[in-house]
């Protein structure tokens, strides 16, 4: 089933007519700096600054962790924990780095 979302006001979600819960504040915008930057690598850094500015927190990293996986089981329900990283395993910026893809089906052919 598609997942639609709109970042016009608060950033939500659909998975068909059921409304997503995208979790809290700092996990929405997170979500919405993925989608604006659908088809680019966001790094762990640009979480951060998105998140805490200059000033991140000593746990920021796993933060970002835990709002990844959440997002991930979001997006794809039917992972396994493992398959999110959230087995106790310690993942580096590179494999925690998240890669979204824009799959709208608009009816609009793309220019790529």
């Amino acid at each position: 089933m598609n997942v639609h979302f709109s970042v016009l006001g608060p950033v939500r979600g659909w998975r068909g007519p059921a409304e997503l819960g995208l979790g809290p504040n700092q996990q929405r915008a997170m979500v919405g700096l993925l989608l604006v930057k659908a088809n680019q690598l966001v790094s762990i850094d640009d979480l951060m600054e998105l998140l805490w500015g200059q000033d991140p927190p000593g746990s920021a990293v796993n933060v970002i962790h835990k709002y990844i996986g959440a997002i991930r089981r979001l997006l794809e329900p039917d992972l396994v924990a493992s398959d999110v990283g959230i087995d106790g395993g310690a993942a580096s910026a590179e494999e925690a780095a998240v890669h979204v893809v824009n799959d709208v089906d608009d009816g609009i052919p793309s220019e790529d």
